[in-house]
Order: C-alpha cells, then structure tokens, then sequence
C-alpha cells in the first residue's frame, strides 16, 4: 500500500527531470497556502472574496498525484472550515470553500487528525435554510449551498471531539417526543447528518441507546421517510461498533428491513395503507440520495453477519421472502429497490472484506 513517503507510480513513469521538480510541489504548496492566508484580512469581512482566486490553485494540488505535506493539508481543511463558518450571508464564498474543503476531507481523510466543531454547521444551517432570509441570493445558489453545507457536515463527522453525540442526541432528541408532529421528522434528519459515529464517541453508543433508537423508531410504523433516516443512523453505528450485542435486536431490524422494501407479502398492499405526509420541505430538505434505503439495509446486514451469530439466519430467511420478487413476472414499484439491494450487499461485503484485510 502506498504511504505518505513513496512515490506515487503516475510520478515514477515520468522523466528524471520532472520527477525532481514534482518534489517541488510541497514547498510550491506551501507558499499557495501562505497567499491564501494572507489575502484574508480578519477586520474586512469581504476580503474573503479575494481568497476565491486561489481556490483553483489548490484544487490542482489536491487532484496533483504528488505528495502534500499532511500539516498543510491540515491547515487549508482548518482555514477553509473557518472562512466557511465566518462568512455569513456570502454564500457563494461559502459553497466556494466548503466544496474545496470537501474535496481534501475525502481525499485526506484517513491520514488528518484534528478536531471540529459541529455547533458553527449546525448555527450556519439554521440561519441558512430553517429562518426567513429575504437576501439577493436566488434559488440555485441556495440549494447549491445547502448540498454544500451537508456534505460538508457528513465529512466533518469523523472529526468531531469526545461529547459531540451526546451534546447533538441532546439537542434534537426532544423534536422525537411527539412521532405526530413534524417536528419529529427534522429531528430525525438532523441526527441523520450530525450523530457521529467516530472513535471518540463511541462512550455514547450503549445497548441502552440501541433500544430506545429503535423504540423511537418504532413510533412512526408507516413512513418511508422516517424508516430511511433512522435506518442510515442504525447502519452506520452497526459498521463502527461491533462492541454492541445486536443479537436481541435482529428480529425487530430484519422484520423493518422486509417492511421498508414494500413487497406484497401474503397478498398485502405493496405500499403502506395509511402514510404519513411529510413536510415538503422537510423532504427537500432531507432527501434521501438514492430514493431507498436499501444501501442503508444492506450495509447494516453485512456488518451484522459473523461467526455463530444469528444473523445469518435472519438474512437467510429475508432472502427466500424476496426471491421471488427479483423474477420479471413479479415486478412492480419494489423492483428498483431490490435491486439496488442486491446491488449495495455486493458493494458492501467488498468494503467489509478489504477493511478486514487491512486489519490483519
């Protein structure tokens, strides 16, 4: 596996010559990042519009094959959140800067080590897109900003310090005490883009907590919408702690996985007989990438399976229930999601398997 120290094999195919200016590039870096911070000035406010030239200088280093060193890349991650959350109302600067630092988080992620704050999101969000803006900005440019924020925030997530999961459960759980208002949908899509689930807070995730996730969850029986937020949060806490004992749980989450596909079994409806409406903008707001949860149900089953577990079992029995779905005379709206199910188990067991390989 390449390391921070070797030579990427695009830069090994090239002259000698150029293979030595490549090695340039980290001090190059260096100096872009030293203008970028010095075309700031903290008592102008708009001198974050002159920050925006360099944006397309770094973003070639950041998709260059060589070597950056990792406190730089560390340092423009810090910079650009910090423009970022300082520059309200400029929106534009913002979806500049946070799709750049986007950009590095995912590329770099594996290999920064530092801590970030999930409040100034959340602030920025909610003044953003929750609160009456009357400002110039026009819909294309705030929807561009709210895929930015977002996506910012779930790559973020890796980042934020001990505490955080508590201080966010805290902060949205009451908008989950009423499953009949529509409070409790935003809750649930707030916890969906804030609940980390790193290393540092894994104190939080208890089998205490699983229970009464799944209870809450279990107080809207009829909502796609509400089945697609709580089953992404349980998926993700399944693959990062395998500490927690799932086994009492597998009935529950495997009898929702069958549920959620909407198949007619035993001569049902395929669909949900009372749904409950979700806020249009809450939808907006909180939409779901793939329009199913079957990414969501299969990364939670892969991750459950193990050595003398029960899961198997489950998954076994859940297969022949929809087997006979996946045949072209049994068609119908559950199609697309079986097979993007099937799809996603494929996806998933690779993922699982190489981090397992790399383990060893």
């Amino acid at each position: 596996m390449k390391t921070e120290h070797q030579m990427h094999l695009y830069n090994a195919w090239l002259p000698p010559p150029v293979v030595e200016e490549t090695k340039k590039e980290k001090d190059s870096f260096r100096s872009v990042l030293k203008f970028v911070k010095d075309s700031y000035k903290p008592d102008d406010p708009d001198s974050v519009y002159s920050t925006l030239k360099w944006i397309s200088v770094l973003e070639l280093f950041i998709k260059a094959k060589s070597e950056l060193n990792l406190e730089d890349v560390a340092e423009v991650v810090q910079f650009g959140i910090e423009l970022f959350n300082i520059s309200q109302n400029k929106l534009y600067a913002q979806v500049r800067w946070g799709n750049l630092t986007v950009r590095v988080l995912n590329k770099y992620r594996k290999k920064l080590a530092f801590k970030v704050q999930w409040r100034p999101l959340y602030d920025t969000l909610i003044h953003t897109h929750f609160t009456r803006n009357t400002g110039p900005e026009g819909w294309r440019l705030r929807q561009r900003h709210f895929q930015t924020i977002t996506s910012l925030v779930r790559s973020c997530r890796r980042f934020f310090p001990a505490g955080s999961a508590l201080e966010i459960w805290n902060e949205f759980s009451s908008l989950l005490e009423n499953p009949w208002h529509n409070s409790s949908f935003e809750g649930s899509g707030f916890l969906r883009l804030f609940l980390p689930t790193n290393l540092e807070n894994q104190d939080f995730y208890t089998d205490t907590w699983v229970k009464k996730s799944l209870n809450v969850w279990d107080s809207i029986p009829n909502s796609q919408f509400w089945n697609s937020q709580w089953a992404a949060i349980i998926a993700r806490v399944i693959k990062n702690y395998d500490f927690i004992d799932w086994e009492c749980f597998l009935p529950m989450l495997f009898s929702r996985y069958l549920n959620m596909f909407e198949v007619p079994v035993a001569n049902g409806s395929a669909s949900y007989p009372y749904s409950v409406d979700v806020p249009r903008y809450t939808r907006f707001l909180f939409s779901n990438k793939t329009s199913t949860p079957a990414k969501a149900i299969a990364k939670s089953i892969v991750y459950l399976l193990k050595p003398g577990g029960a899961a198997q079992e489950h998954f076994e029995k859940l297969g022949n229930l929809l087997e006979q779905y996946y045949h072209p005379s049994n068609g119908g709206r559950w199609t697309y999601s079986l097979e993007r199910f099937l799809f996603h188990l494929v996806i998933m067991f690779q993922k699982r398997l190489l981090r397992e390989q790399k383990k060893k």
